[in-house]
């Protein structure tokens, strides 16, 4: 009976999969299943998944703010870049385009706390997803404190000296998008394309439950779920 229940659990609770690993099947004559895709007038379907990604969830659910424990050092005295003149300030926070030169940058009036709320909390986002999901290559004006609570993720930094190696969208291909690169994953892309991504160093990393990363401002980042994850 053990074997059977096993086979029973595994089909009422399966994991979470990436849209490439999943196939949709239907019953045979045999009693058995097979994939719609092997016949000749369907197409294989793949299953739709969903990311929650940054949104304000503790705004939205209030009962859950209290689990979140804002650490110190949220409150110290650094300050973010004029957000509506991202280049203003960007020496200040990057001479050198290493992380030293980050921790070592007096940015302190480069523009006032514009990440807090009224109750003068950073702003707290969240992300819930299945593995595989992805936050495309992009820059933020703040300092982002990316807390890993379940599951892992992979990490890639670029330094904003690599900015014009990153092709990031201009005022005439998408306004909106100025902070985002057109490569859409920097871990698979057409090198012929963007030859110039070829060029460009970066710093990598794999965030575990339990794990925080400091990632600077206007600093470049792609990020991907490695399993279900909360962030």
């Amino acid at each position: 009976q053990k074997p059977k229940k096993q086979r029973r659990q595994q089909a009422i609770t399966p994991p979470l999969t990436t849209v490439a690993e999943t196939k949709a099947t239907e019953p045979n004559n045999n009693g058995n299943t097979t994939e719609i895709g092997k016949q000749p007038q369907q197409q294989q379907q793949e299953r739709e998944i969903g990311y929650l990604a940054q949104t304000q969830l503790f705004e939205q659910i209030p009962q859950l703010r209290a689990d979140i424990c804002v650490p110190d050092y949220c409150g110290l005295s650094l300050k973010d870049i004029d957000v509506d003149r991202p280049e203003a300030s960007a020496g200040q926070v990057d001479s050198g385009g290493d992380m030293d030169s980050v921790m070592d940058a007096d940015i302190g009036d480069a523009a006032d706390d514009d990440d807090d709320d009224d109750d003068g909390f950073p702003i707290i986002n969240a992300w819930l997803g299945p593995k595989g999901t992805l936050s495309p290559l992009h820059t933020d004006p703040y300092h982002n404190l990316l807390a890993q609570v379940v599951g892992s993720k992979y990490v890639r930094l670029y330094a904003p000296k690599w900015t014009e190696h990153l092709y990031p969208h201009t005022a005439a291909s998408n306004s909106l998008l100025q902070n985002t690169s057109q490569v859409a994953d920097c871990e698979n892309y057409d090198s012929a394309k963007y030859p110039l991504v070829n060029e460009a160093e970066f710093e990598e990393c794999v965030l575990s439950a339990g794990e925080l990363l400091y990632i600077p401002p206007l600093w470049w980042h792609h990020i991907r779920s490695l399993s279900t994850s909360f962030s």
